[in-house]
C-alpha cells in the first residue's frame, strides 16, 4: 500500500517509515523541507509538502507531526506553537482528505497519554474521562479534529502515546547525557507515574492498525507505568551509573515554567484495547526494555 506519514523525519516517524519500507510498502514523507528531509533520511521513500500530496492515490495516512514539548521553556509563543502544530495541523490534514473523492481507508493520528491529566492514584484506561490542563485540552481538540475524518468514510485511530523508549530519539535521548555522567535521578518527588512503551511495540501496533479494520478509536499505547524514581533507578542500572541526584520540582519550574508539568505530572495508565485486539506489548518489564534499547 501507499502510506503518507507526516512527521516522518521525527523519532517515531523514522522508525515507522523504516518498518513500512521493510514490509515493501510505498512511503511518502510530509515535511516543511522535503529536499533536506530526503538528504537526511537515507531511506527509499519520497518526500513532499502537504499541499503536494495526492491523497487520492493514498491507502493510509499516519499523522505524527507536532512541535516538540521538551526541552525548553513554555512561553506563550511556545504554547501557541504546540497547540497550532497539533490542532490546526490536524485540521489542515483532514481538509486535504476532504478535498479528494477517493480517500485513504485509514488515518492513524498521534495523541498523548496526557489526555487523562495528572493521575497519580487512579488507574486510567481508554474508558476513563478526560483530565484537566493544557495538555489534556490539546489532546481533546487534537483527537476531535482527527475524528472528523470519520464523516469522510475514513477509519480513525487516535494513538495516545506514552513515553516511547527508543535509542535514537524521544524522551530517553534527552535523559541519557545526564545519566551517563552519573548526574541523573528523579524529577521532583519522583512519585509521579511514568507510563512507557518500547519503540518496537509501538511500531508493531502501528503496522497492525494500518491493516486491521477492527482497530479504531482511541487506544493507550502503554506497556506499564512505574513511579518516576523507579524509572530513574532502572535507567541508571541499565547504564551502570548512579541515579540518585534529584531535579527538584521548583528548579524545573524556574527553568521550564508550565512546561515542567510534562515532567512532574504523570498517568497511571494501562490499555484494555491492546489486550482486546491481541496486541499486548512484548516488552512488559522495564529493566528488560531498557537493556534492549541501550
Amino acid at each position: 500500500m501507499q502510506v503518507v506519514v507526516t512527521g516522518a523525519s521525527g523519532f517515531l516517524g523514522r522508525a515507522l517509515c523504516a518498518a513500512l519500507i521493510d514490509a515493501q510498502h510505498t512511503v511518502v514523507g510530509v515535511s516543511r523541507d522535503p529536499k533536506g528531509a530526503a538528504e537526511k533520511s537515507g531511506m527509499e521513500m519520497s518526500w513532499a509538502h502537504l499541499e503536494e500530496v495526492d491523497f487520492s492515490d493514498t491507502d493510509a495516512v499516519v499523522h505524527l507531526s507536532g512541535e516538540r514539548l521538551l526541552p525548553g521553556r513554555w512561553t506563550a509563543a511556545r504554547k501557541s506553537r504546540i497547540w497550532s502544530s497539533r490542532v490546526e495541523g490536524t485540521a489542515a490534514l483532514v481538509d486535504a482528505l476532504r478535498s479528494v473523492q477517493s480517500r485513504p481507508k485509514v488515518l492513524l493520528s498521534a495523541s498523548g497519554i496526557a489526555f487523562y491529566g495528572h493521575r497519580v492514584d487512579d488507574l486510567v484506561t481508554e474508558s476513563s474521562p478526560i483530565g484537566e490542563g493544557f495538555l489534556s485540552d490539546i489532546c481533546r481538540e487534537w483527537e476531535g479534529e482527527a475524528n472528523k475524518a470519520q464523516a469522510l468514510g475514513v477509519r480513525v485511530v487516535c494513538m495516545r502515546n506514552s513515553v516511547i523508549l527508543g535509542p535514537e530519539g524521544g524522551a530517553l535521548k534527552s535523559m541519557l547525557p545526564a545519566f551517563r555522567m552519573g548526574a541523573g535521578g528523579p524529577m521532583g518527588k519522583g512519585d509521579q507515574p511514568f507510563p512507557w512503551m518500547h519503540l518496537d511495540d509501538w511500531v508493531r501496533f502501528s503496522l497492525a492498525a494500518l491493516e486491521r479494520e477492527d482497530i479504531q478509536g482511541a487506544v493507550n499505547l502503554v506497556a506499564g507505568a512505574v513511579p518516576q524514581k523507579a524509572f530513574a533507578k532502572s535507567l541508571g542500572k541499565a547504564l551502570g551509573r548512579p541515579s540518585f541526584l534529584p531535579a527538584p520540582g521548583f528548579a524545573l519550574r524556574m527553568m521550564m515554567g508550565e512546561g515542567a508539568d510534562a515532567l512532574l505530572g504523570g498517568q497511571n495508565a494501562r490499555s484494555e484495547r491492546l489486550e482486546e485486539w491481541g496486541l499486548s506489548p512484548k516488552f512488559l518489564d522495564l529493566d528488560e526494555a531498557l537493556r534492549d534499547v541501550l
